[in-house]
């Protein structure tokens, strides 16, 4: 009796002998064996690299302590831009007291500093957090300590935490910098402790120094002031449905205790993982569809390669037949050579991954990876080169069992006559050619679909005119700028020597560039009844200054703009956007409406003028309703300039950083660009160019993938039926007779892998839907584009062997047989 270890030493011996067998066999072929090399290595690499990212960004955790406990809270209003908007402080001190399912709920504040201890002055990220959110979060302090219960402003001394990057980058790493203060806007400040390396609070970005939050901030005390984003951690055994219940009650009970500044507000809660991931969550996910639709159309070209290498063995396995081989036999030794093509595929795929995960992880725009920091670390772990591995077995070993599988079931006589495999595997690599050309479709439909959709966003009308504008921002800092009139001296200062250097045309400011948000404020027209607390209508405010609206091109509609009289020594006054004008006097003109803000009732605004809509936040966002003001009745300490240049506006920065100079040596000048610039770095613009240039690429591996499989089925046909042609030609047919028939089964072909996938695509395109802008994901004109491409691909493809059956000799043809 045959032990059962010493069986399995005989079938591992045979496979090894196979499997050398194999390697010679295939090194005798070194065109086949590259082709379905590199197409195993290519599919293997970019999937691979793909599930790396998408297991780092929406399956890996949060690198914090216990992530699946951590939510963040939204306020929700309808007025709200989306529906939701930050809470008040008071709002966050009774959420903190009063929820019975969190463990703690802290806030924090994204902010910009002014940093002057360096040899330049420059801006610098912040964060402002309450004094336990680093608790919250579970980090221990890399060096010092944490922000005390009672380390508020103003009252307290002024302290700040370092990232850890910037104590290494800046300060070099300085052991001692726990006795070291930092002059943060023109104040100063000593360092208490350092982050850990590695920790970055997603949301915050590039966040380098973290300043507690200051009590006496403007509107701290104000509940109808909502600036504050909150994280809470849920107590053990707490469910997020639990949680909201729970504090929805409490937003309700704030609502009748405080019907002017709550009625009507709610509360959202989603995991912070949400939040965190919610805008890459889509582009991440049609990225990994689309490297699939390569994987699966790899697969394929690998099984039609396999499958006519089966058809041209044929002679060898009737011969092996013929010596007595069994069906066993026949698998084994098909099998041996798929193990050793899937290895070395796998390897090669393996070995692409890093350097794929590389190039995909520097092709992320700058503003996900600063919200999403773990990118820069993503590592090529075990589970991924097992995912690599599966993936090899998978494409070379499943595939490679389908011709061994169909030879194995002919019968001796029909391997010896080779009728039913020529058959059977010229049947299974049409089946192949059409599933290629339907997964082609699929991903050259989604590309069309965000190229279009790029396109619209490119060409939408913007309300104002970005070509040959020059933006920088300058922010006042220290005891100089306290005042209102400091701050509004400087900036007529600035824009008076800007308008006098050679080549502006205009120049002005405004506290927010379109395109990025702002504060917004409720307000009520005099004369009109007052609405509900929920019902009070809201606006987008821009403090303006010099020539803003000539420079940007934004047209005056009615009355006029702001000028030297409107001063603080006068009324105040206001202009409209537009839509916000027919808002509030649907039947006739908004001039010389009077408006009462919330936030400071004790005076009316009234309005003098009516300017065009400007998108004033996203891109692929409506214009939202936008209120101006002057800058000598509103002053700012922080306002973006904007230059209109005769030439190329980049060409004048030197010149206005030096007039900033000449005014205040130690303000920074930052955020310079040509304002057509952002606009193309814009989010909504980032959000589609970055999946559409990836996409592109693979719809254009699928469309060379799907050519290279058209014309090997067109070309191994016209080889097998080389008789017949030839038997027609000398029956009469003509060349031309013959081109139409090969031309008519590549169309065939192709009409069918279209029609396929053009239905695959209607369904799939459904994943695109927040990608999507000014295109329908069943936008015809997209889908007849794509069908026409792949049919005149499919008609050149199939032209060389159709020119070459048209030339077959009949006399050569039959003889040859």
């Amino acid at each position: 009796m045959m032990l059962p270890f010493r069986k399995s030493e005989e079938f591992l011996g045979d496979l090894w002998r196979d499997a050398r067998f194999a390697w010679r066999s295939l090194r005798r072929q070194p065109g086949f064996l590259v082709a379905i090399l590199l197409t195993l290595g290519i599919g293997v690499g970019a999937n691979t690299a793909i599930f790396t990212v998408f297991r780092a960004t929406l399956l890996r955790p949060l690198p914090y302590a216990e992530p699946k406990r951590l939510v963040h809270l939204w306020e929700t209003v309808p007025a709200a831009a989306g529906g939701r908007s930050e809470a008040s402080y008071p709002d966050f001190l009774d959420l903190k007291t009063g929820s019975r399912s969190l463990a703690g709920l802290e806030g924090y504040d994204a902010t910009n500093v002014t940093l002057t201890g360096e040899a330049l002055p420059r801006r610098a990220q912040g964060m402002r957090v309450t004094p336990g959110f680093f608790g919250l979060m579970g980090v221990a302090p890399g060096l010092g300590r944490f922000f005390a219960s009672d380390e508020q402003p103003p009252n307290a001394p002024a302290v700040v935490v370092l990232s850890s990057g910037y104590w290494h980058r800046v300060l070099g790493g300085d052991p001692a910098v726990l006795r070291r203060t930092i002059a943060i806007d023109g104040r100063p400040y000593r360092v208490i402790g350092v982050l850990p390396p590695g920790f970055q609070f997603a949301p915050a970005g590039e966040a380098e120094l973290w300043l507690p939050l200051d009590r006496s901030a403007e509107g701290l005390g104000e509940r109808f002031n909502h600036w504050l984003n909150l994280v809470g951690r849920l107590r053990p055994g707490v469910t997020l449905a639990a949680a909201r219940e729970d504090l929805s009650a409490l937003m309700t009970r704030l609502a009748s205790e405080y019907p002017e500044t709550n009625q009507g507000r709610g509360v959202l809660v989603v995991p912070l993982r949400d939040e965190v991931m919610g805008e890459i969550r889509p582009i991440v996910l049609a990225l990994f569809g689309a490297v699939g639709l390569v994987l699966l159309i790899a697969c394929a070209n690998i099984a039609s390669l396999l499958v006519a290498r089966a058809l041209a063995r044929q002679r060898e396995l009737s011969v092996r037949v013929a010596l007595g081989a069994g069906r066993f036999r026949l698998i084994r030794l098909l099998l041996a050579e798929s193990l050793l093509i899937a290895g070395i595929g796998g390897l090669i795929g393996a070995a692409l991954t890093p350097l794929a995960v590389k190039y995909l992880t520097e092709q992320f725009p700058g503003r996900f990876v600063s919200r999403l920091p773990f990118l820069r670390d993503v590592q090529v772990d075990p589970v991924v080169l097992l995912y690599a591995l599966a993936i090899a077995l998978v494409m070379g070993v499943g595939f490679g069992l389908v011709p061994a599988v169909h030879a194995a079931r002919a019968s001796s006589a029909e391997l010896l006559r080779g009728d039913r495999v020529t058959g059977g595997g010229r049947r299974l690599r049409d089946v192949l050619v059409v599933g290629e050309l339907a997964l082609t479709t699929g991903l050259l439909v989604a590309t069309g679909l965000l190229g279009r959709s790029l396109q619209n966003l490119l060409s939408t009308d913007l309300g104002f005119q970005p070509e040959r504008v020059l933006t920088m921002r300058v922010a006042l800092a220290g005891p100089r700028y306290q005042s209102g009139a400091a701050q509004q001296s400087f900036f007529e200062s600035l824009l008076a020597r800007t308008r006098g250097l050679p080549g502006v045309t205009h120049a002005g400011a405004v506290s927010n560039l379109p395109l990025n948000g702002g504060g917004t404020n409720t307000f009520r027209v005099e004369g009109q009844p007052e609405p509900e607390p929920s019902q009070r209508p809201e606006a987008t405010m821009r403090g303006v200054a010099g020539e803003y609206f000539q420079t940007l091109g934004i047209r005056l509609v009615g009355g006029r703009g702001f000028d030297a009289r409107d001063d603080s020594a006068s009324a105040p006054v206001i202009m409209l956007s537009e839509s916000l004008a027919r808002r509030i006097a649907p039947a006739g003109s908004a001039l010389g409406a009077r408006l009462r803000f919330y936030a400071f009732p004790e005076q009316p605004w009234t309005v003098v003028g009516v300017v065009g809509d400007v998108k004033t936040g996203s891109l692929d966002a409506d214009p939202p309703p936008t209120i101006y003001y002057s800058h000598r009745q509103g002053p700012e300490n922080r306002m973006s300039l904007v230059i209109r240049a005769a030439g190329s506006p980049t060409s004048l920065v030197a010149l206005i950083r030096s007039a900033v100079r000449e005014l205040d040596a130690a303000l920074p000048v930052y955020a310079v660009g040509a304002m057509a610039s952002q606009i193309d770095e814009s989010p909504a613009v980032l959000a589609r160019r970055f999946p559409l240039t990836l996409i592109t690429a693979f719809a254009a591996a699928a469309l060379l993938l799907a050519v290279i499989g058209i014309y090997g089925v067109i070309s191994y046909s016209v080889t097998q039926r080389t008789r017949e042609m030839g038997v027609r030609m000398a029956l009469g047919a003509t060349a031309s007779n013959l081109v139409r028939t090969v031309l008519r089964q590549g169309i065939r072909l192709a009409g069918l892998g279209i029609l396929l996938g053009t239905a695959l695509a209607f369904f799939a395109s459904r994943v695109l839907g927040t990608l999507l802008y000014g295109v329908s994901a069943s936008d015809p004109l997209t889908y007849l584009g794509v069908g026409l491409l792949l049919a005149l691909v499919a008609l050149a493809a199939s032209w060389l062997p159709a020119r070459r059956a048209g030339r077959v000799d009949p006399l050569t043809a039959i003889r040859a047989e």
